[in-house]
């Protein structure tokens, strides 16, 4: 497949660290982040489409499916900002092709005084695809 999951990491976090200087992106899931505000991107998935397998049974087309999590803990604002900062990550990932399956706040259970909101995308990826 011609899109990475590099690729798409690079571009996402470049676009948060664009708007927010001090935040912290990595691809690693944690319980509670280092530094704030945090940006997890992580591709959880990526399988062929059922009918999607040419004649020789490789892979013709594959379903990539991404989580970004984000993470903050101001004082005053913590959930305006980690939803300002999903917020700005969909419309990253929608220019890559991808839409959003799901985005919601959710309760941080390691520690209840940082804020964090989820989102999936997902996208089909064709054999020479490119990200826009």
């Amino acid at each position: 497949m011609a899109i990475t999951t590099n690729q798409v990491y690079d571009t996402v976090a470049k676009a948060v660290r664009a708007v927010y200087t001090n935040a912290y992106t990595t691809s690693v899931k944690q319980n509670i982040p280092s530094s704030f505000p945090c940006v997890e991107i992580v591709e959880m998935d990526t399988y062929p489409e059922r009918y999607a397998t040419a004649l020789d049974f490789s892979d013709t087309q594959r379903r990539s499916v991404f989580e970004v999590q984000a993470f903050s803990n101001k004082a005053n604002g913590a959930s305006t900002e980690a939803r300002a900062i999903i917020e700005l990550v969909t419309a990253k990932f929608r220019t890559m092709g991808y839409r959003c399956l799901t985005q919601a706040p959710v309760v941080n259970a390691a520690d209840t005084t940082i804020q964090r909101y989820v989102a999936r995308y997902t996208r089909m990826i064709g054999g020479g695809d490119t990200l826009s």
